[in-house]
């Protein structure tokens, strides 16, 4: 094999081998694997990658599992085809936890045209490389294209425990008037059943008619954010949805929604297990309800405006 070579070849694999002898040389090849391995904690999945390249002994450690339960990519903006470029290469079956952000259509410093769009092959992509996924985070993406239809919930794993679609677009009925995101007919044989937190904060599309699907889409939520969902707002749809949860939601995140007293009046009469709830920002909600969340026995965070609060935290006090 070695006659076989040319002597460009022989003398660069020579050269190549000698610097890896001396680059191993170095004190830094003399630590413990488990202390090489804490320090590679530290590192992003590029720079763990970067890191897997220089040797043999690296390449290990970088690839261990214990490194790969968790792939966050958040700290930059990829494209879909980047994205799927890395889900094909980097497929595990140990990673639990993924977290990824979509780059902008048209993006450019001055202007940001229009959310990356998710497209089907991503998402069957994810279930693919990822078969043991329980925890999926996506930033900035855009649902609502019709072509690749990625316009419902179903194109995700039936197996996630916590979905985050954070400052997400996705097709809403009472919107777009065609199609829900959320919404299970009873021929689809779709349901969430391991789903415990669901999160769409930020993300403006959602509505108080669409996450009435919730009970029937995952009825076993244990924590719900809906911060900065602004067009979330009182009435039954949301009251109705709400309540339904009364034997398993225990965190409740409605910053900067368009709730208000009744609809705080009907959580606290019905969420006895609330052990955290967040209403910063309600404009509609008065110190009035203050002696409603009082019933609340289990509550151990109250995240509410400053007059609020202190009303609250003065009836804790007397009824000590």
């Amino acid at each position: 094999m070695v006659n076989s070579m040319s002597a460009h070849a022989r003398k660069k694999a020579k050269k190549t081998l000698e610097q890896e002898i001396i680059v191993q040389d170095g004190k830094v090849f003399m630590l413990p694997d488990e202390t090489l391995l804490y320090i590679f904690k530290y590192l992003n999945i590029s720079e763990l990658i970067i890191a897997g390249s220089i040797c043999k002994t690296w390449r290990r450690i970088a690839y261990d599992d214990e490194l790969w339960k968790r792939i966050d990519l958040t700290y930059r903006l990829l494209t879909v085809r980047q994205l799927m470029k890395f889900l094909k290469r980097f497929d595990r079956l140990i990673t639990t936890d993924l977290r990824i952000k979509g780059l902008p259509q048209g993006f450019s410093k001055r202007k940001v045209a229009s959310l990356c769009q998710c497209s089907k092959n991503l998402c069957d992509q994810i279930q693919i490389s990822y078969t043991n996924l329980k925890h999926l985070y996506m930033f900035n993406f855009d649902f609502r294209d019709s072509q690749n239809r990625a316009q419902h919930i179903s194109c995700l794993s039936k197996n996630l425990e916590s979905i985050h679609l954070i400052q997400c677009e996705m097709p809403m009925i009472s919107i777009q008037g065609n199609i829900d995101f959320l919404m299970v007919n009873n021929s689809m044989n779709f349901c969430l059943s391991h789903l415990q937190v669901l999160s769409f904060e930020n993300s403006s599309c959602i509505t108080s008619l669409s996450v009435s699907y919730l009970p029937k889409l995952c009825p076993n939520l244990i924590e719900l954010n809906l911060s900065k969902c602004y067009r979330i707002v009182r009435g039954p749809a949301f009251s109705n949805m709400i309540m339904s949860y009364e034997r398993t939601l225990r965190k409740l995140h409605l910053r900067q929604t368009n709730i208000d007293d009744d609809t705080i009046h009907c959580i606290c009469r019905k969420l006895k297990r609330l052990i955290f709830i967040d209403i910063r920002e309600c404009k509609n909600v008065t110190i009035m309800i203050v002696p409603n969340l009082h019933t609340l026995n289990q509550l151990q965070t109250l995240l509410a405006e400053k007059q609020l609060l202190t009303v609250y935290n003065k009836m804790n006090n007397v009824s000590r």
